[in-house]
């Protein structure tokens, strides 16, 4: 049927379906399921109005609470930047020592050799 409205299509339940059909059925003033959906609409007008306008004062609200808050939240990391680069700078720093110094930790053990026997031609001492 051609309208001058805008239209919305809306996807249903076959209960709810179920239940439009019926509603439709049993009031006389209703036409068909679309219909009634049409008057529901109608009557929920008022609060859509208000429930939009709660919403858009909220958007409005929390855009003006997120434009204070930048300035302040920008110099506080700067600040917090510019003081972990001091602490960096004034840190101690460790002395490392020299490879030759260091202790080989991963490394096994030696054996202690045994002394060879003079005239012996084992290695071992035997």
């Amino acid at each position: 049927m051609p309208t001058h409205h805008p239209r919305v299509n809306m996807i249903v339940t076959e209960e709810q379906f179920a239940l439009l059909s019926e509603i439709t059925r049993l009031d006389p003033t209703v036409r068909s399921p679309p219909g009634y959906m049409r008057q529901v609409l109608d009557e929920m007008t008022p609060l859509l109005r208000v429930t939009v306008a709660a919403m858009q004062a909220a958007a409005q609200e929390l855009d003006q609470s997120r434009a204070q808050l930048r300035k302040p939240l920008a110099d506080l990391l700067a600040a917090m930047e510019q003081h972990d680069l001091l602490d960096h700078a004034s840190a101690p720093r460790r002395r490392r020592e020299p490879p030759a110094a260091k202790a080989r930790t991963d490394a096994p053990p030696k054996r202690a050799r045994r002394a060879r026997q003079p005239g012996s031609s084992d290695p071992q001492g035997q």
